[in-house]
C-alpha cells in the first residue's frame, strides 16, 4: 500500500488510537492502585494528563484538514476527514470522555480507510 496524504492520517490516527488507549489503561490502574478508582476521578486525571500532549491533537487535526482538501471528490472522505478534525478537538477539551471519542475516531478511522480503498479493474485484452 502507497503511502498517501490521504492514508497518512489514518496512519496517525491508528498510532494517536494506541497510545491514548494506553493512556486510559494506565489512568484506571494508577488509580486502582491508589485505592480510589472511580470514573470523575479517572477524568480529571485524564484532565491533568492531557495538558502534557494537546499539541499532537493539532497534528492530527492538520494532517485531517490537508487529507480533506485532497479527497474533495469522495463524499465518505470529506464525512472521514470531517470526523476525525472533530475527535481531535474533542480529544483536546473533553478528554474524560475519551472512551466514547476512542469508538468515533475508530469508525473516522475506517471510513477514511475505506473511502481510498481502489477498485479493481479487470481489463479485457
Amino acid at each position: 500500500m502507497k503511502l498517501s496524504l490521504v492514508k497518512l492520517p489514518a496512519l496517525y490516527g491508528f498510532m494517536y488510537a494506541v497510545f491514548i488507549t494506553g493512556v486510559m489503561v494506565a489512568a484506571a490502574l494508577s488509580l486502582v492502585v491508589q485505592h480510589q478508582f472511580s470514573l470523575p476521578a479517572c477524568g480529571d486525571l485524564l484532565f491533568t494528563w492531557t495538558l502534557q500532549w494537546w499539541w499532537l491533537n493539532l497534528v492530527g487535526a492538520a494532517l485531517h484538514v490537508l487529507s480533506y482538501a485532497k479527497s474533495l471528490t469522495s463524499k465518505m472522505g470529506m464525512v472521514a476527514n470531517t470526523l476525525g478534525v472533530c475527535v481531535y478537538i474533542a480529544y483536546a477539551l473533553i478528554p474524560n470522555y475519551s472512551p466514547v471519542i476512542l469508538v468515533v475516531h475508530l469508525l473516522a478511522l475506517a471510513l477514511l480507510m475505506r473511502s481510498t480503498r481502489r477498485r479493481l479493474v479487470s481489463v479485457e485484452g
